[in-house]
């Protein structure tokens, strides 16, 4: 297959000098497919150098509809090559490769149009571009939709590649661990755009400046309503963390049941949606449909939180359902008992029905 892909290159190159440049790319796609596959890890190196010089002569050829798209292809190349060069420290391609590799470094460092992104991380996983939700199969490897939320959760911050692969691949040897690590990154290019840039021996998330995660929103909104409550803005604060419950849409990255690496942020972020639940519940100021939705919140996250129950509880009552609040206040007791193996908090009485005598006639 590598053989076959070095022949493609060849013929791409003479395509481009008959002036068919838009087959040209088809074979530098091509060639690059099949250097993927193949065993020897330099000729891969090589063919990605040799497949993205041949993108970057073809580009000044295309129309101006057709040079994104190849732009996009170029990119993965170069990206995929150095990658490779840069952690088998095949240093002397700067002599033997050196148009090439000049080639490929301006193809990784272009920006490239990506659609409009929308990530939400809380609860199940699910990944928007220009509003329609990509379907499970976009990702083909479980790597790669698992690394991709690593580096959505990352923030923008560069990763380095040895953390990652002692992260998702602590008991493969070296080369392997590397190989998986680039064929997931390519993935993810294939499936949401070439948002993961490579630099500096790392890889860092970078999405358009349009691009909206419900994890960043949430801590922004935590983040106003704690400034506002420290200055004593009282409706700041409370509008600041109505957000933060409306944005927090479950456990972080609900479903990822064989990983470890965000359990540790999963705990900081279920504090504090606990946080801002709590403010919201127990502040009378707002909004009644709020305060409900805040305690449904709250009891989710922490089911045995008294004061939660205790202003549910209180709200019934106001609505003259004091028959469903001792009702759910029973199962609470129960439920209580069960989890815990002791008698539960006694916190609630109902309020005493007062009989009404008939009107005389």
């Amino acid at each position: 297959e590598q053989r076959r892909a070095g022949v493609l290159v060849t013929q791409g190159r003479a395509l481009l000098v008959a002036g068919d440049a838009a087959g040209a790319l088809e074979l530098a796609r091509g060639a690059f497919a099949l250097a993927d596959r193949g065993a020897d890890v330099l000729t891969t190196a090589t063919l990605g150098l040799d497949c993205a010089a041949l993108v970057a002569a073809v580009l000044p050829l295309l129309p101006d509809d057709r040079t994104d798209d190849a732009r996009a292809s170029g990119r993965e190349m170069a990206n995929a090559a150095l990658a490779l060069i840069a952690t088998r420290t095949y240093h002397f391609l700067e002599r033997t490769k050196a148009d090439a590799l000049a080639a490929a470094r301006t193809l990784a460092s272009a920006v490239t149009a990506v659609p409009a992104l929308r990530v939400e991380v809380f609860g199940t996983m699910r990944v928007f571009a220009e509003g329609a939700e990509l379907d499970a199969s976009v990702w083909k490897r479980r790597r790669a939709r698992e690394i991709f939320a690593y580096l959505v959760c990352e923030r923008g911050r560069l990763v380095p590649r040895s953390r990652m692969i002692d992260t998702f691949w602590p008991d493969s040897d070296a080369d392997s661990a590397s190989d998986n690590l680039r064929v997931a990154i390519s993935t993810i290019r294939r499936a949401v755009g070439d948002v993961v840039r490579y630099e500096a021996g790392g890889y860092r998330f970078t999405p358009p400046a349009d691009t909206v995660i419900d994890l960043e929103r949430f801590d922004a909104a935590l983040s106003r309503a704690r400034i506002a409550r420290d200055a004593g803005d009282g409706a700041t604060a409370r509008a600041a963390y109505e957000a933060a419950v409306a944005t927090y849409g479950g456990d972080l990255l609900d479903g990822f049941d064989d990983a470890t690496w965000h359990l540790r942020e999963r705990d900081r972020l279920r504090d504090g949606a606990l946080e801002a639940a709590r403010a919201v519940a127990t502040d009378a100021s707002a909004a009644e449909d709020v305060r409900a939705t805040a305690i449904d919140r709250l009891l989710d996250l922490a089911p045995f939180d008294v004061e939660a129950m205790r202003v549910r509880l209180a709200r019934l009552t106001a609505a003259r359902r004091v028959g469903e609040a001792r009702s759910e206040y029973e199962r609470w007791q129960k439920r209580y008992a069960d989890a815990f193996g002791n008698a539960p908090p006694e916190f609630w009485q109902a309020p005493r029905l007062v009989a009404i005598a008939p009107r005389a006639s």
